[in-house]
C-alpha cells in the first residue's frame, strides 16, 4: 500500500525576509510574461527574471544563478521537456517547475519523470493560479535543502554501521555488493575493496564454494526478497574465508525500500560456528538411540503397509505377510503361512503361467515389475492389482518380498478419462472456430479443420511445430512470448495480427486457456477467431477520430493560451479599482465565463478519446499515482493506494477516471481526510475497485441523478464522463456509499478484464550508486 499526502513535515524552511526567491520565467507568450512577473511579486518577496526561449534562458543562466525555473512547455525550436532533459544531462538539479496550460497531463507525467519538482496548470483563476504557484515554487526551495541536510547525515549513519559487531553488506537490485562493513570483513577475510561491485552470484562461487546447481537456492531467495515476498527463516552457510578456514554462518536478509519501492537487499552474517559444533555434537547421541529402535521400526513398518506385503521362499511357499495381504485375498494369516502361493487359486492359469516366467528371475537376485494381474478373492470377487517382487536377505535366508498394490479406482479413471477424452475430441474437431491443441512447451499436438483452413496449411504440416513459428509473423515474436506467459498463467483473449502460409496477414481474436491435470500444466487449448470484417471499420472510425482531434487539440491549445492572457489581465484590473466599481462585478462576470470555457474544453478532450485508444495492460496503482500528481494540494488528505500490482485491461483514459473521482471529493466532499482505493476478488472470479472517502457522501436522492450529464453543481460532466469510460471498458459502476458517512464507487469488472501479478522483474533493475545504496537503509 502507498500513501499521498499534500503537506509533508519538513523540517527546513525557506526564510524569505532574508533574502528573495530568484525565479527564471521561461514562456514565448511576452505578455503573459509581464502579467506572471507582476502576479508573483505581489505574492511574496520573489525576484522574477525573464526569457522568451529556452536559448535566452540558457545565456542568462551562464551569468546569472537562479534558485528555481519555472517553464511552459510549448516554445519554439526547444520545448520545455528539452530544456529540462538538457539539465539533468549537464548535472545540474536546479529545482524546474512546469507552468502550463489545461490538456497537458501527458507531459506533467513526462516532466515529473524527467525529475521535475512540481506541474501547475496556468490556466484557471489567476488568484488562485499564482498563489499555486508561488507556493509550489517555496516548497520546491524548502525540498531542495532538506535533501542537502540529508546527505550530510549519511557519514553520521555510515560510521554507526561500521561499529556493529555484525556483519552487514548491501546489494543493488541486480544483486550487485554496493557496501561492506568491518565486520563483515572480519566474518569472511575479504576487504570491502577486494568484493566491492561484485554480484551475489560470484560471492556465493567465491566465499561459500557453491557451483552449479547449488546456486540455485540462494539466486530464489534474492529473487523473492526483491520481489516483496515474506521474510524467509535464516539460512545456515558453511563460509570459506580468504586464509581457508572454514566458518559456520547464519544468514539472512531484507528489503531495501526508498520512498516506498525497492532499491536493494541488506545481508545480514552472524557467525554460528560454535553453536554448530554443539549441535553435531547432540546429533551424533541421538543417532545411537535411534538405531536401537531400528528393527522394531521396520517390523511396524512392514504391518502397517497400505499395500500387501507377502513373503516367500524360493520355491513359493509364504513365510509371512501383512495385514492388507489378509485384506486383499481374503484369507487369514494363518491359512496362507506354509502354503504354495500359485497353487492357491489366487490367479488364473494364464497369468500363473506368466508370473512363473517373470518370477525365475527372482534367484537369480533380479527384481520383476510392475506387472498388471487380476487377483481372486477367498469369496469370488476379483481385484486388478500391481505385484513386484525383490529378492532379500534375512538372517542368511534368501527370500522373496511380493508387494501387491490394489489399482481398481486407477482402472475406473481411466476409462473415465478415455470417455472424456473422446468427448473432448468430437467437440474440439467440430468447433466453428480455427482450434488447436498444444503441449506445455506450445508445439502443436491436435489442430480442427477450421484452423487448417484459416491458416491454409494441411494436417499434417501442423503437427508438432511450434504455433509461434507457424502463424507469429516477425516483428510480432516478442507480443507472442508475451501471451504464451500469460496463458500459463489463465484465461486470455487477445486482438492481434497472424500470418497464413502463403505470408498474407489477418487479423485475429485470440482466446486461449491453459490445460490442467492434477495441479500439473499439460498444455493449452487456443482459439482464432477471424475479425478482418470488423478491424475495417474500426480503422475507418479511427481515421475520422483522428482527425477531429487533431483540429480539436490545435484549437484548444492557441484558445487557452489568449484565455491565460485575458484571465491574467482581468486579474491586474480587479487589484486596481474600487470594490464597489460596477466594473469589478463585470470582469468577475469575464473570469467565470472564461472558467467554464476550459472546463468545457477540458471535458471535450476528454470525451473524444473515448473508445479511441486500444484496450491493453495498464498498472492500476501507478494510473492512480499519477492522477494524484495532477491533484495540485490535497489539503492534508491521506490517500492510500492499496492497487500496487494489480492490471487490468483499460487505456490512458484510466488516469483520468481517478483523477476526476478524487477531485469530486475534494470539490464536494466537505469533510474529507481520507481516500483509499482497494480491490477485491469475487467468487465467480469478477473483480471490484471501490473508491471510498469519508466526506459527506451522496444523498439517496441524488443517487440516480449524479451519473446524468450536466448534473451537479460544477459542469456536470466529472461523474458523466467517468460512468461513459466505465462503460467503454466494459466495467459496471455505481455508487453505494451511506450518506453522512461517505462516497463508495464500485467499479465491476469481468473476469477477462484482470491480471494479478509480480510487477517487480530481478532482471529489470537498474543499478543505484553506492551513496544511494547507503542513503535508502
Amino acid at each position: 500500500m502507498t500513501k499521498s499526502k499534500a503537506q509533508n513535515a519538513m523540517k527546513f524552511f525557506v526564510d524569505l525576509s532574508v533574502t528573495p526567491i530568484r525565479i527564471l520565467h521561461v514562456d514565448d507568450e511576452t505578455s503573459l510574461l509581464k502579467v506572471a512577473k507582476q502576479c508573483l511579486e505581489i505574492e511574496g518577496p520573489f525576484h522574477v527574471d525573464i526569457a522568451r526561449s529556452v536559448k535566452e534562458a540558457e545565456k542568462k543562466m551562464k551569468s546569472e544563478d537562479y534558485d528555481i525555473i519555472v517553464s511552459d512547455y510549448m516554445m519554439p525550436r526547444k520545448t520545455g521537456l528539452d530544456f529540462l532533459r538538457q539539465l539533468r544531462d549537464d548535472g545540474n538539479s536546479v529545482p524546474f517547475i512546469m507552468f502550463t496550460g489545461r490538456g497537458r497531463e501527458e507531459v506533467a507525467i513526462k516532466a515529473l519523470n524527467l525529475g521535475a519538482d512540481q506541474y501547475v496548470n496556468k490556466s484557471g483563476n489567476p488568484e488562485i493560479v499564482f498563489g499555486e504557484l508561488a507556493y509550489s515554487i517555496t516548497r520546491a526551495i524548502e525540498r531542495k535543502r532538506a535533501e542537502e541536510e540529508l546527505k550530510k547525515s549519511e557519514e553520521r549513519y555510515r560510521a554507526l554501521l561500521e561499529e556493529i559487531p555484525i556483519g552487514i553488506c548491501n546489494l543493488d537490485l541486480r544483486g550487485k555488493l554496493m557496501y561492506a562493513n568491518n565486520a563483515f570483513e572480519k566474518i569472511t577475510g575479504y576487504s570491502e575493496n577486494e568484493i566491492f561491485g561484485k554480484s551475489a552470484l560470484d560471492l556465493a562461487t567465491q566465499i561459500l564454494n557453491l557451483h552449479g546447481q547449488q546456486l540455485r537456492p540462494l539466486t530464489n531467495r534474492i529473487q523473492e526478497r526483491l520481489a516483496g515476498k515474506r521474510k524467509s527463516e535464516p539460512m545456515i552457510i558453511h563460509l570459506k574465508r580468504k586464509d581457508g578456514d572454514f566458518r559456520w554462518v547464519e544468514a539472512e536478509s531484507k528489503l531495501i525500500k526508498k520512498a516506498g519501492k525497492p532499491v536493494g537487499l541488506q545481508a545480514i552474517l552472524k557467525d554460528v560456528s560454535e553453536r554448530k559444533r554443539r549441535k553435531k555434537h547432540i546429533r551424533k547421541n541421538e543417532e545411537r538411540s535411534i538405531r536401537t529402535y531400528s528393527e522394531d521400526l521396520l517390523d511396524q513398518i512392514f504391518q502397517c503397509a497400505l499395500d500387501a506385503y507377502y513373503l516367500v521362499d524360493l520355491n513359493w511357499i509364504l513365510v509371512d505377510c501383512n495385514k492388507t495381504a489378509e485384506k486383499l485375498t481374503g484369507f487369514d494369516k494363518t491359512e496362507l503361512i506354509g502354503r504354495n502361493f500359485l497353487k492357491m487359486n489366487l490367479l488364473s492359469r494364464r497369468e500363473i503361467s506368466r508370473v512363473t516366467k517373470l518370477l525365475r528371475k527372482n534367484p537369480i537376485g533380479k527384481p520383476t515389475g510392475p506387472e498388471e494381474f487380476t487377483l481372486n478373492h477367498k469369496d469370488g470377487m476379483q481385484t486388478s492389482v500391481d505385484i513386484k517382487t525383490f529378492p532379500i536377505d534375512i538372517q542368511q535366508r534368501a527370500l522373496v518380498l511380493v508387494i501387491a498394490r490394489d489399482i481398481t479406482e486407477r482402472k475406473n479413471a481411466e476409462k473415465e478419462i478415455f470417455e472424456s477424452r473422446e468427448k473432448f475430441r468430437r467437440f474440439f474437431m467440430e468447433n466453428p472456430e480455427a482450434a488447436i491443441y498444444v503441449d506445455s512447451n506450445f508445439h502443436i499436438l491436435e489442430a480442427n479443420p477450421r484452423f487448417t483452413e484459416l491458416f491454409g496449411y494441411t494436417s499434417t504440416e501442423v503437427i508438432n511445430r511450434h504455433v509461434n513459428d507457424l502463424v507469429v509473423p516477425p516483428d510480432s515474436i516478442q507480443e507472442a512470448k508475451m501471451l504464451d506467459k500469460k496463458s500459463k498463467q489463465g484465461y486470455i483473449y487477445h486482438n492481434t495480427i497472424r500470418k497464413r502460409k502463403d505470408g498474407a496477414l489477418i487479423p485475429v481474436a485470440i482466446s486461449a486457456a491453459p490445460l490442467i491435470v492434477g495441479n500439473e500444466l499439460i498444455g493449452h487449448i487456443a482459439l482464432y477467431k477471424d475479425i478482418s470484417k470488423l478491424k475495417q471499420t474500426e480503422r475507418a472510425l479511427r481515421d475520422t477520430l483522428e482527425k477531429l482531434r487533431v483540429v480539436g487539440g490545435l484549437t484548444r491549445h492557441d484558445v487557452q493560451n489568449k484565455l491565460s492572457i485575458i484571465a491574467g489581465n482581468v486579474h491586474l484590473a480587479k487589484t486596481e479599482i474600487s470594490q464597489k466599481d460596477r466594473v469589478k462585478e463585470c470582469l468577475e462576470d469575464c473570469e467565470l465565463a472564461i472558467k467554464q470555457a476550459e472546463e468545457i474544453f477540458d471535458f471535450a478532450r476528454d470525451y473524444e478519446k473515448l473508445g479511441v485508444e486500444q484496450l491493453t495492460c495498464i498498472d492500476v496503482g501507478k494510473s492512480i499515482d499519477e492522477a494524484v500528481s495532477l491533484i495540485k494540494d490535497l489539503h492534508c488528505v491521506e490517500l492510500m493506494n492499496d492497487c500496487q500490482g494489480l492490471v487490468v485491461m483499460a487505456d490512458s483514459l484510466l488516469r483520468q477516471l481517478f483523477y476526476n473521482l478524487i477531485d469530486n471529493s475534494m470539490k464536494h466532499g466537505k469533510k474529507v481526510s481520507q481516500i483509499r482505493i482497494y480491490y477485491e476478488r469475487m467468487k465467480d472470479g469478477r473483480l471490484k475497485l471501490i473508491y471510498e472517502d469519508n466526506g459527506i457522501g451522496v444523498s439517496a436522492k441524488e443517487k440516480r441523478q449524479i451519473f446524468r450529464e450536466g448534473y451537479g453543481k460544477g459542469t456536470g460532466y466529472g461523474l458523466y464522463l467517468t460512468k461513459r469510460v466505465c462503460e467503454v471498458y466494459g466495467w459496471t459502476l455505481e455508487e453505494a456509499g451511506e450518506s453522512g458517512k461517505g462516497a463508495r464507487f464500485i467499479m465491476t469488472m469481468p473476469f477477462e478484464s484482470v491480471d494479478e501479478r509480480e510487477l517487480i522483474a530481478f532482471s529489470n533493475f537498474k543499478h543505484p550508486r553506492k551513496r544511494e545504496a547507503l542513503h535508502s537503509l
